[in-house]
């Protein structure tokens, strides 16, 4: 019985090992919309031009708001954004700095205010980006339950004494 509990811990620690132990969920606010974007969601593009993430939910006040594609723009291409509603087609586009870095092919957005410059014929803008708090995924929650139930299961097994018999 001991080899099963060391090899379930061993896998144990490989599972966990292998399991990236959070997300990083980034949250905007401009004007009355405001949406979130976790930086291990792929986007759609990433390219010299850019990074897009297609079809993201918004609140608009507090309320279901529209669901944008979000153009994330470089240096090259004068930083900023532009929102697309997905169903209307309305374009509302921003130019100012460039507002992520991508590293090991994740990106990464920029926290803080930052002045965004309409191009598009709507008011100017300001932009809060904020870090929320990781979170562990379900995954690494699940191998943490495990390897807590390996640890006491392995502390409440016992070894059954020898039996030694002694003829005098």
């Amino acid at each position: 019985m001991g080899k099963y509990w060391q090899i379930a811990g061993v896998a144990a620690l490989a599972s966990v090992a292998a399991v990236p132990a959070e997300a990083t969920r980034f949250d905007f606010q401009m004007g009355d919309y405001s949406w979130s974007i976790d930086n291990d969601l792929a986007p759609y593009q990433n390219d010299a031009d850019g990074v897009v993430y297609a079809g993201v939910e918004s609140l608009q006040a507090g309320n279901a708001g529209p669901v944008f594609d979000i153009d994330f723009f470089s240096d090259a291409n004068d930083g900023g954004l532009r929102l697309t509603d997905s169903v209307s087609g309305d374009l509302f586009a921003y130019s100012g700095p460039t507002l992520y870095s991508v590293a090991n092919g994740t990106v990464r957005f920029g926290t803080g205010t930052f002045d965004l410059t309409s191009t598009s014929g709507n008011a100017d803008a300001k932009l809060s980006i904020t870090e929320a708090p990781a979170v562990p995924e379900p995954a690494t929650w699940a191998m943490m339950v495990l390897g807590f139930g390996v640890a006491g299961a392995a502390l409440r097994h016992r070894r059954k004494p020898a039996v030694s018999v002694r003829f005098a």
